[in-house]
């Protein structure tokens, strides 16, 4: 099982839209940038964003320009993706 290979996963986090990246990366604080992505598609837990966030400096969001923000945030969206299929019980909200 160590050597399997993955395919056809849906992740919470592909709801994610480059539209609501582009409105997350225009915000200066990282917090509020993430809040509203994280609650509409159902990520109640900020765990694995503090994670993927602490590789970076403390000013790395608020000094950074928009394609630092932007690769901040796929990062981000990276950790999400294996922590689901590390960790596949998280559910979906209701919409």
């Amino acid at each position: 099982m160590a050597n399997a290979v993955i395919t056809n996963v849906s992740h919470v986090v592909d709801k994610i839209t480059p539209e609501m990246i582009d409105a997350a990366i225009k915000i200066d604080d990282l917090d509020d940038a993430l809040r509203p992505m994280m609650n509409q598609i159902g990520i109640d837990d900020g765990g694995v964003a503090a994670i993927a966030f602490m590789t970076y400096d403390d000013n790395a969001w608020p000094d950074g320009d928009a394609d630092i923000r932007r690769q901040m945030i796929n990062n981000w969206i990276h950790f999400e993706r294996i922590y689901e299929i590390q960790y596949p019980t998280r559910k979906e909200k209701s919409q």
